[in-house]
């Protein structure tokens, strides 16, 4: 179980979240929907840290922290099965989380090495014949076999975009956190690639969380979405039970969700 307890995060004056408490009980995808400045990706870095001006260790966009500690009925924090991630240290945090920042640094290295290096960090330095496994069906699944020679800086937003993903899932993460993550990529790939992650959470048992602009996508890949206005978490739905007056609440602007052959639709009076 994830559980977030009084979660506050202030810059300067300014409150960026703001009284933040949730408990989020199952495995699977989550999208993190509101307009922009909401707080939507200041709530996913806020899993890695919690001063986030300070201490950040950033190797391939995962950011790591120190020292365990359980769960005191008083403390504020974010917390896995009763472990403050907060308080981890750097190789226990990269045991837990898997973070994709909307930008990231990155090693001019070839899409197979990249991949390698991303199992490593589940696996350690020796990889097994079930690792390598896990390294081909990834390949296979974003269909990156034919540019695996290719280095990263020679690969259009899209499918850079899409190796990265690749890569935070070889990790195999208690907690992905993906921040736009579809934003460069084509519609037919924009609905492969949300397919594999919510499917990847369901089978491996993954707290996934997805920020998300695209509100037919969310409805139609994520199981919950939290709604995120002006700082603070407004509500916390399951997906099947989203109507369109949340999201004309959410957007301050007139909405209407339509099902055709089994997915909704969601349109915006302009």
């Amino acid at each position: 179980m994830i559980e977030i307890v009084n979660l506050n995060v202030k810059k300067g004056n300014k409150f960026l979240l703001k009284n933040i408490n949730l408990k989020v009980e199952k495995f699977g995808l989550n999208g993190i929907i509101g307009a922009n400045g909401a707080g939507k990706s200041t709530f996913l870095r806020s899993f890695l840290n919690k001063n986030l001006d300070s201490n950040f260790k950033q190797n391939f966009g995962h950011t790591l922290l120190r020292n365990t500690k359980q769960k005191d009925k008083n403390s504020s924090g974010i917390y896995f099965n009763g472990t403050n991630l907060w308080e981890l240290n750097y190789k226990e945090k990269s045991k837990f989380i898997s973070f994709l920042p909307q930008f990231m640094d990155f090693l001019d290295i070839e899409i197979d090495e990249f991949l390698t290096l991303s199992r490593r960090k589940f696996c350690g330095n020796f990889l097994s014949k079930k690792d390598r496994e896990k390294i081909t069906k990834i390949m296979n699944d974003f269909n990156l076999n034919t540019i695996l020679h290719a280095k990263l800086s020679t690969l259009s937003g899209g499918n850079r975009a899409k190796v990265f993903i690749a890569g935070a899932l070889l990790e195999e993460p208690k907690v992905l956190l993906l921040d736009e993550p579809i934003s460069h990529l084509d519609p037919k790939n924009q609905h492969a690639i949300l397919r594999i992650v919510r499917d990847f959470a369901l089978q491996e048992q993954i707290f996934a969380f997805v920020v998300i602009h695209d509100l037919t996508l969310a409805l139609n890949y994520t199981q919950n979405s939290l709604f995120f206005k002006k700082g603070e978490l407004v509500n916390f739905k399951a997906n099947s039970d989203i109507c369109a007056d949340d999201l004309s609440v959410l957007f301050d602007t007139e909405c209407k969700i339509y099902e055709f052959e089994g997915e909704k639709i969601v349109t915006f009076k302009g």
